[in-house]
């Protein structure tokens, strides 16, 4: 049994967290990776076995009940059995109305008068029978009772036991009979103070004798039961206990005609309550007041907005949304009628079965049955490719549900494309796109399977996209924000912008299958050329660009790779006449050709970047050594990884040293984030690839300037020499 514990609850509803059930693995993967099964993914599976196809969640909410337990102790009448011989007695008495002894013995044909073995079983019987108090009387006329009478019509006896009993009932509803059957195990219950059991003002409902042989016919059949006649005479309570249990009642519309009801979970026996379901179904208030929590939890949780104007709400929607989910929804119901003989989303035919069909897709998809659809994708339609766009990426979804399903699939040798939003309004946002640990992730898993996980930032946009790709062909989901209008109770109905993810037609995830790979393809071309002038003799002899390589194997891509494949040509003549540097005739200036002059130069680099600056003069070899931990593979090799972005910053925003160089700003058009030039005696050092939250760029920005690289010596032609000279 649980601990005893406290908490509020309001109107019967607690907001507890989604906990994790279970944790599953994959064994046949090179490196098991534990996937969470989520209650939301527990309460999907049950849902989907209770619901009909076009039955949308709209949302769920956690529901706890309180009730109460009592110990009895009952007294019973209940059937018995008896032998031939006695119901002869019994049926002779009650055809003749009475009889005497020697009447009875006559017609049972005994020889009482001179056998005293047949005269003691005759008496014996007729002595049973007294006791059971079917007959009564005596030797001279022995007459049946009203338990005789009853004998003689059912052929049995009545006899009387007592016994111990349990009933569990709501205090409000006791003659709700089904409770012991909706709650998995006492076990699972919280066990609680009266006090906590009722809100202020409510007191015990004490059962009446007939509300406890109502509830007995359902709970304690043994002690009360109209079929097998146990008639309880008797009860007194021995004891009272008080629990709660926590369900989660989630609440599905018909697009068919929109009727919305309340489905009732319970996560330890991880199905569906019919019972309690329909109980809440039919108390209107307690329906509303669990719909209402639903929907601002969903609000606050998800994209889902509520209006209670319906012109507002279609305000906030694009009309080619409604009209793509408008053909969704018919699509749906025709695949609940067994009747969509391969009609696409625009209603058009065709006489091939494309992949959506052969993997048993639905039409329309609400949000949250759509992540249960997303572990399908993953885990069992064994796709080659998946490729997941999204405007945001947000730390909680990601992390617990979306990068276990992607290190699994990766493991298993597939590839995995995600894209995300650049910020709408550009630098001016508070709002981070990719959230921090998420953005970890996402650098962590590129590194790890560099030909196999792909991941871009491409200009803002605002739907979402699922692909999966198999042998050539593709299924698309797509976002589309609709307006749905629930009523649980006729005075009262709420208007939601929500988002729901259609199965778009095979050539429209063609085509955005297409276009998406061509975006990637330009983002890592753009990297690629952008990097070329970093790369040395060594590097551009051994070039070998991954990411490039799956892209160059599509045709289609091919005029991409112009620019990039001329620039690469050039950059390989400059490195074979020695233009990459220019060097002192001494040669003072080349760059360490081993690895014992590179640690050398590591060592001394890290010198002044662990102590910082506490001078004009040590600020330029501060600079010096922090931009040269930023080159190359650098910052691995010197185990600072991506510190030096951090001390960067402070060292813009310290009024001690910033006066002592200027600096300006720009916009990497790469990947979104800034680059910063910073120019201290008449070198200029530029530090790609910084990221800046918004309040810290403008705070940067405030005293930027605005620089003409020309007029400075660029530091990166003259790195080498500098950091051989502190």
């Amino acid at each position: 049994m649980k601990q005893k514990r406290k908490y509020k609850n309001l109107n019967g509803i607690k907001r507890n967290s989604l906990r994790p059930k279970s944790k599953l693995k994959n064994n046949s993967l090179q490196n098991d990776v534990i996937i969470e099964d989520t209650l939301e993914q527990r309460l999907i599976r049950a849902i989907e076995k209770n619901k009909a196809i076009s039955e949308l969640i709209i949302g769920y909410v956690p529901y706890t009940i309180s009730f109460l337990v009592q110990e009895l102790n009952g007294t019973t009448n209940k059937p018995a059995k008896i032998s031939a011989f006695e119901k002869a007695i019994v049926g002779i008495i009650n055809i003749d109305g009475q009889s005497s002894f020697s009447s009875i013995g006559k017609i049972m044909g005994l020889d009482i008068m001179h056998d005293l073995a047949e005269e003691k079983m005759l008496r014996n019987a007729i002595d049973s029978m007294i006791r059971y108090k079917l007959i009564d009387g005596d030797d001279a006329s022995y007459f049946i009772t009203e338990q005789g009478k009853e004998f003689a019509a059912h052929g049995e006896r009545m006899s009387t036991f007592s016994a111990d009993f349990e009933l569990w009932y709501l205090n409000k509803n006791p003659d709700f009979t089904s409770l012991r059957d909706c709650i998995s195990s006492l076990d699972e219950a919280i066990l609680i103070d009266q006090d906590d059991m009722f809100p202020e003002g409510e007191k015990i409902h004490n059962l009446s004798f007939e509300e406890i042989k109502n509830l007995s016919e359902a709970q304690a059949s043994n002690m009360q039961s109209s079929k097998e006649r146990f008639i309880l005479q008797s009860a007194t309570v021995k004891s009272t206990s008080f629990y709660k249990y926590e369900f989660t009642v989630c609440f599905v519309q018909s697009i068919r005609n929109r009727v919305v009801r309340p489905l009732v979970y319970d996560d330890n026996a991880q199905k569906i309550i019919p019972s309690l379901s329909e109980l809440i179904d039919k108390n209107d208030d307690l329906k509303q007041s669990l719909f209402n929590c639903m929907l601002q939890i969903a609000s606050e949780n998800t994209e889902m907005s509520v209006f209670d104007d319906i012109n507002v709400a279609h305000a906030q929607v694009d009309k080619n949304d409604l009209a793509v989910v408008n053909a969704a929804e018919k699509k749906l119901l025709a695949q609940e009628d067994g009747s969509t003989d391969n009609i696409t989303n625009e209603g058009a035919r065709t006489s091939d079965i494309d992949l959506s069909e052969r993997l048993h897709k639905k039409a329309l998809y609400d949000s949250i049955a759509f992540e249960a659809e997303i572990h399908s994708i993953f885990q069992n339609d064994n796709p080659d490719e998946i490729w997941l766009s999204s405007p945001w990426i947000k730390d909680y979804t990601f992390m617990n549900n979306r990068l276990p399903l992607i290190e699994n699939y990766l493991n298993k040798g597939g590839k995995v494309f995600v894209s995300y939003s650049a910020p709408d309004g550009g630098l001016n946002t508070n709002r981070e796109m990719v959230e921090e640990k998420s953005r970890k992730s996402l650098s962590k898993l590129e590194k790890k399977f560099p030909k196999q996980f792909f991941h871009v930032e491409l200009p803002a946009f605002h739907k979402k996209n699922v692909i999966e790709v198999k042998n050539g062909q593709c299924v698309l989901f797509t976002g589309s924000f609709n307006v749905l209008s629930f009523s649980v109770t006729s005075q009262n109905v709420k208007h939601v912008r929500a988002e729901e993810m259609c199965l778009a037609h095979y050539q429209a995830a063609i085509n955005q299958y297409n276009e998406t790979k061509r975006n990637f393809a330009k983002v890592y071309i753009s990297k690629a050329k952008e990097e070329l002038s970093n790369l040395n003799a060594e590097q551009i002899a051994k070039y070998n660009n991954t990411k490039l390589l799956y892209f160059r194997k599509d045709d289609n891509l091919a005029e991409l790779f112009i620019d990039f494949d001329n620039a690469f040509e050039e950059r390989e003549i400059q490195v074979k006449n020695n233009f990459l540097f220019v060097r002192k005739a001494n040669n003072d200036g080349e760059l360490p050709n081993s690895k014992s002059e590179h640690s050398v130069y590591l060592r001394k680099a890290l010198k002044y970047y662990n102590e910082g600056p506490n001078s004009e003069d040590t600020l330029f070899n501060y600079i010096i050594s922090l931009y040269y931990l930023t080159l190359f593979d650098n910052p691995e090799d010197a185990g600072i990884g991506d510190n030096w972005k951090i001390q960067l910053q402070y060292l813009l925003l310290d009024n001690k040293w910033n006066g002592l160089f200027i600096y300006g700003m720009s916009k990497d058009t790469l990947n979104g984030n800034s680059k910063i030039h910073i120019v201290i005696q008449d070198y200029l050092f530029d530090f790609s690839n910084v990221t800046l939250k918004s309040d810290i760029y403008f705070k940067l920005a405030k005293n930027k300037k605005f620089l003409k690289f020309s007029e400075y010596k660029n530091a990166r032609i003259s790195i080498d020499q500098l950091i051989k000279n502190l």
